[in-house]
């Protein structure tokens, strides 16, 4: 419980300062927008009664315990003269609520229990869709999904074997900041990597953008969090991409036929 207190704390500061320093770079948006669509704080709150992982919305903003808390904290953004000093002052203001959470919010697990393929879970396509869209998360933590070589993969096939059998589909896409991650790019075919462009949104709340801060463990990664500080940005930048299912199962026997043999 105490290492998932010193994530909440620490994804919460980090979050903060990346508001400082965004708002610095891009004057045009809100204090409001940035904090409600760029970054989930309001999900580490106590204010929040719903699970603060993998979920569809960011939050209800509209409740008078968070619009005080955006108000007062909007404040302390306009006042402050740098990230670090609107970072330390905010933090002050948001610690009594995230403090709150660590026991609700540890007790509440991963939220990953309709994940239908090991770390992968795949939307349901519609009739006349041939490519399905997946997420990913930790099933085995606190191992790393990439410890075993043959994890992910084994994932994959059996994504592509139940949609295809199910639905007929014959290519999958997803959108995530692995996508710029040397190890995750490994597991696929030239392919994927020639689709691959740049998420529309440069940073969103979700952790699509912000997972690249949770260890395997679902602790704080200081290795990102350090980076994040040193440039103002995300250490890995969110992509999309997809390829084909025939791509991709040819690509992973390659694959793990090369690990069998080092």
């Amino acid at each position: 419980m105490a290492e998932h207190g010193e994530f909440l704390t620490e994804m919460v500061k980090l979050q903060l300062w990346f508001i400082w320093a965004w708002r610095q770079r891009h004057p045009e948006e809100s204090f409001q927008h940035v904090i409600r669509t760029r970054v989930d704080i309001f999900r580490k709150t106590d204010i929040n009664a719903g699970p603060s992982k993998n979920t569809k919305t960011a939050g209800d903003f509209t409740l008078p315990a968070w619009l005080d808390l955006e108000t007062r904290a909007e404040a302390l953004c306009r006042e402050a003269g740098s990230a670090d000093a609107f970072e330390t002052r905010a933090w002050e203001l948001f610690r009594s609520t995230v403090e709150a959470r660590i026991g609700r919010d540890f007790a509440e697990g991963d939220n990953l229990d309709n994940y239908q393929c090991g770390s992968l879970r795949y939307n349901i396509p519609k009739p006349e869709e041939v490519r399905v869209f997946f997420h990913i998360g930790n099933r085995i933590a606190p191992r790393s999904i990439f410890e075993d070589p043959a994890y992910l993969p084994g994932c994959f096939f059996q994504l592509m074997d139940e949609t295809e059998n199910k639905f007929g589909a014959r290519e999958l896409d997803t959108s995530t900041w692995l996508n710029s991650y040397p190890r995750w790019l490994a597991l696929f075919p030239q392919s994927w990597q020639d689709h691959s462009t740049l998420h529309s949104e440069e940073v969103g709340w979700s952790l699509g953008h912000w997972g690249q801060f949770v260890s395997a463990k679902g602790t704080f990664n200081h290795k990102h969090g350090k980076l994040m500080r040193q440039t103002g940005e995300l250490p890995f930048k969110v992509r999309v991409s997809w390829c084909s299912f025939r791509d991709l199962r040819d690509h992973l026997h390659r694959y793990l036929a090369k690990g069998r043999q080092s």
